[in-house]
């Protein structure tokens, strides 16, 4: 039977090949199954749920474009894509006060239901670093993430050294080390929104 298993992941989009495999094996390997649903699970759309959430404040384009120091071309751009990176979607969560990383979070439990919530430590955040202590906590090796995200060791070492990564990837990172990533930025969204109201409060 012919399955298509992702091959390479990029920064962009997934690769499928097809792989030759026996059927129970498939549904038997829990890491496969894993990705078997993420394949399949409708994910979030985040640029929908932010023209929807821009619609319902009667937003314009040209207002988030301004905020976010974009032009109003590429905000149209940013409603047609299903994943954007994560930096992107902090600074909007944030100047439109609403948490998009919860609508992850729950995707991320809804395929591993207990999966571990990392302590928030106040500060930016530094996503390469939160994966390799995550990592290391479990005793992981750098070989097997890139296995699992059908990457490179020298990829792997990459994402350790960036502060910020694509939210199609760390989907995929959250659910091999069974970590939820998104509660994190939902945890640092809401303590920003927080400190621009409490300035606001004072100034008013």
């Amino acid at each position: 039977m012919f399955f298509y298993l992702p091959v390479c992941i990029s920064k962009k989009s997934c690769t499928f090949a097809p792989s030759i495999i026996n059927k129970n094996d498939f549904l038997n390997d829990v890491t496969l199954k894993k990705m078997q649903y993420f394949m399949e699970k409708e994910m979030p759309h985040i640029g929908k749920l932010i023209q929807k959430k821009m619609s319902e404040e009667g937003r314009k384009a040209g207002w988030l474009a301004n905020t976010i120091f974009h032009t109003q071309s590429d905000i149209y751009w940013l409603y047609q894509q299903q994943h954007i990176s994560v930096q992107l979607l902090i600074s909007i969560c944030i100047h439109l006060k609403t948490d998009f990383f919860a609508y992850y979070s729950e995707y991320v439990r809804q395929i591993i239901p207990f999966c571990e919530k990392l302590q928030y430590i106040e500060g930016k955040i530094h996503f390469g670093k939160l994966i390799q202590i995550q990592m290391e906590k479990e005793g992981r090796k750098v070989k097997w993430l890139a296995d699992k995200i059908y990457s490179t060791k020298s990829t792997i070492y990459r994402i350790y050294k960036r502060e910020h990564i694509d939210i199609e990837q760390l989907i995929l990172i959250s659910i091999h080390l069974e970590t939820d990533f998104f509660a994190y930025c939902s945890e640092y969204v809401h303590r920003q929104i927080q400190k621009e109201c409490d300035i606001l409060s004072k100034i008013l």
